[in-house]
């Protein structure tokens, strides 16, 4: 039979363990961005009706700012997969111009632009500040930890333990003898 409690403890657990490997991740990258920024991506390439469509998908950074692309070339150009802007970085929402839905420059750019009959660039691109995937990816660490620390408050109350330093009060049930804290049962009840 399946326990529903495990299964639902280890993805609580895995989204906390990615979610802070994120955040540790988000630091460094958020640091770098201020310096130089960068674009890693792959590329695809279509044939349809003799003409090529290259497709790159990809991450870039710069400024203080990070985004996802994806940028459809028609004919297909040869580019490098990792790119190093120039130093200090352009923040990315003000290097992209084209229509928006944002917020202070923030969100989504959709822009196609073409050079003569042959060539076409199409961008798509979501962008946003590095220190908004910073915080969110906090968030959930952060409250795990917090709900873990009431938890075993909470565990150690029922177990006539001190919900504080864990120390037993069967003998003194109305404060702490290690700690001085004043469970909430001997609290609550009259004098």
């Amino acid at each position: 039979m399946l326990d529903w409690r495990a299964v639902k403890r280890r993805l609580v657990n895995l989204v906390m363990v990615v979610s802070l490997v994120l955040f540790v991740a988000t630091i460094p990258g958020w640091v770098r961005s201020r310096w130089v920024g960068d674009e890693i991506g792959f590329a695809q390439y279509r044939q349809s009706n003799g003409v090529t469509t290259e497709i790159d998908f990809g991450i870039a950074h710069g400024g203080g700012d990070f985004g996802f692309f994806r940028v459809d070339e028609t004919p297909s150009v040869n580019t490098w997969r990792w790119i190093d802007f120039a130093m200090p970085p352009q923040p990315l929402h003000e290097a992209v111009a084209g229509p928006a839905i944002t917020v202070r420059g923030y969100g989504w750019y959709s822009d196609k632009s073409y050079i003569g009959s042959n060539y076409q660039h199409t961008l798509n691109a979501i962008i946003f500040p590095y220190w908004l995937l910073t915080v969110a990816s906090a968030i959930a660490p952060a409250w795990h930890w917090l709900g873990s620390r009431r938890r075993r408050a909470a565990k150690r109350l029922v177990q006539g333990l001190c919900p504080a330093c864990g120390y037993d009060l069967r003998a003194t049930p109305e404060r702490c003898p290690e700690c001085g804290a004043v469970p909430k049962k001997a609290a609550t009840t009259p004098a």
